[in-house]
């Protein structure tokens, strides 16, 4: 939307698959055997299903040019306040489950952990999954859970601003700006 009547507002959407053998590119794919390489194969690290942004400015509806409280104090004091806003909400990235690789007596693999149970999602911070659904394979032998086969949190993201230009002559203006960022405080990962 257009800046008109006071206001602008822009709103984006991106949906996102990719799967593909993880390690594609520079670095090395969690399983090196050439045999088991299928394991590498699951959704790509660093995508997200859903993103949306949005971004919207607001001018103050007061004032001179405004709508309400066109003369008097008031009208001076809540005038020229611009706000806006830059949003970020997006969901979760894939990521892997992995054991400590000693029992594997694979040189350069990654070790997965094992999937006992469906993951119960918990969604702490500290804790996103029960651990109980977890555990370290037996030896000589890969974990089941697989290639990014469980997701992280997501993100929400609000950065935001007030600002207001005073006008002290016709070639002079001072400008003062408050800025926020992270203002839903969402841990990032």
């Amino acid at each position: 939307h257009r800046f008109e009547h006071g206001y602008q507002i822009a709103a984006t959407y991106t949906f996102a698959k990719a799967e593909g053998y993880a390690g594609s590119g520079s670095t090395l794919p969690p399983v090196a055997i050439p045999y088991d390489f299928r394991l590498n194969y699951g959704a790509l690290g660093g995508i997200a299903h859903h993103t949306v942004g949005l971004t919207w400015i607001a001018d103050s509806p007061f004032g001179k040019n405004g709508r309400y409280l066109q003369t008097g104090f008031a009208g001076k004091a809540f005038s020229g306040w611009q706000l806006n806003a830059v949003s970020i909400l997006r969901s979760g990235m894939p990521f892997t489950v992995t054991a400590a690789n000693t029992t594997l007596n694979a040189a350069g693999s990654t070790q997965f952990g094992d999937c006992l149970s469906t993951p119960h999602q918990i969604g702490s911070i500290y804790q996103w999954y029960d651990k109980s659904a977890f555990a370290a394979p037996s030896a000589g032998r890969f974990g089941t859970c697989g290639t990014n086969s469980l997701w992280g949190p997501g993100l929400i993201n609000v950065d935001m601003s007030l600002a207001r230009t005073f006008v002290v002559t016709e070639r002079i203006r001072i400008k003062f700006s408050a800025d926020g960022f992270y203002i839903a405080n969402t841990p990032h990962h």
